[in-house]
């Protein structure tokens, strides 16, 4: 049997590589304690924000559309890695019970959504004005800015003081290129829409704000070394930053706000 030092020495002994655990998986735990949302985590704005989220301490529910779970699959043990909670939540947000079964279930398992990031966007479709349908049009209006009003009307109830909303638009919104008019026309539309939701959930403390990821290419850049840029796409954007921030309590007076990103992102 051990003496009660011996236990004792064992607890604190487990309790510091706890702690050593802890400090190996946040960088300064800026969302320690904070549940998150993130509704589409198969795109790759929503993957490199998941596991940033996760490296600050943040417990995560991760949605997707089913058809990509081999894609989550692939990157979902980075998550578990860093420690912290998740669970995950296959649906498709092409109508409003789906959203509202979404969040509903992530209540179910955090009691709470303390932030949403809505990054889900599915890839231009590129054609000239005689090639567009109505439900091509249809299509894109629903997955962009229907599933947003749908997610925030389902999610508003849950949202407490000091809760944050951010919203992932496209500069296609400014400078649409010449064969992306509805997709450049819904993220017009999802800009709008979430600066006027901005104003709205303020009043109960709820902040809502979009980031607008820009391709350095876009911006023509003088590219020293394209190899090195190419290398880069790999590892987490630098756009990652602007989304901790906007969570957390450092950004707590911040809302309605624009964020334009030059990043490392594919042009």
């Amino acid at each position: 049997m051990k003496t009660k030092d011996e236990r004792s020495s064992e607890s604190s002994f487990e309790d510091l590589e706890i702690i050593d655990k802890r400090k190996k998986r946040t960088m300064c735990e800026r969302l320690n304690g904070l549940k998150a949302l993130i509704v589409g985590a198969d795109s790759r704005i929503g993957r490199d924000v998941s596991l940033a989220y996760a490296n600050e301490g943040c417990d995560l529910a991760i949605n997707y559309q089913p058809e990509n779970i081999e894609t989550i699959s692939k990157w979902s043990k980075g998550i578990d890695d860093t420690g912290c909670r998740s669970i995950f939540v296959p649906n498709k947000l092409n109508n409003e019970n789906e959203c509202k079964n979404m969040v509903e279930s992530v209540i179910g398992s955090f009691e709470r959504i303390d932030v949403l990031v809505f990054a889900t966007h599915p890839p231009p479709n590129a054609c000239n004005i005689e090639d567009l349908t109505t439900e091509k049009f249809r299509f894109l209006l629903e997955n962009n800015i229907l599933s947003l009003f749908w997610t925030l009307r389902a999610v508003q109830p849950y949202m407490k003081l000091g809760s944050s909303i951010i919203v992932t638009s496209s500069y296609q919104a400014y400078q649409p290129d010449e064969k992306f008019s509805i997709y450049a026309a819904s993220e017009a539309a999802t800009i709008s829409f979430s600066r006027s939701m901005a104003k709205q959930f303020w009043t109960q403390g709820v902040r809502v704000n979009v980031v607008v990821p820009i391709p350095v290419l876009k911006k023509k850049c003088c590219v020293s070394n394209f190899k090195s840029l190419q290398e880069d796409k790999k590892k987490t954007t630098d756009i990652c930053q602007v989304y901790i921030s906007l969570a957390s309590k450092e950004s707590r007076y911040v809302t309605d706000e624009i964020y334009n990103v030059v990043c490392n992102m594919p042009y």
